[in-house]
């Protein structure tokens, strides 16, 4: 199974648990998605811990552009979402 899936579906399994949602963040990060970005500064925020005013603009420029859930694809990965 490949490793996006495998969150999501871990994801899915607790909707509560930040470690997977933390994770897919990276993972999304790692490959050049700027959504990975959205989901840790959304999570600081939830959490409190978003002061900075410019982390809170690029929160919101980044909520206007990209809508949660994300689609999934055929085989269940994130590979044929919309280009970041």
């Amino acid at each position: 199974m490949r490793p996006e899936v495998a969150l999501l579906d871990a994801i899915r399994a607790d909707p509560e648990d930040p470690a997977p949602q933390r994770a897919i963040a990276n993972w999304l990060l790692e490959h050049g998605d700027p959504r990975g970005e959205l989901i840790l500064l959304d999570h600081r925020d939830r959490a409190g811990e978003l002061h900075d005013p410019a982390a809170v603009e690029r929160l919101l420029l980044l909520a206007a552009e990209y809508t949660f859930p994300c689609p999934r694809a055929p085989d269940g990965g994130l590979d044929q979402l919309p280009p970041a």
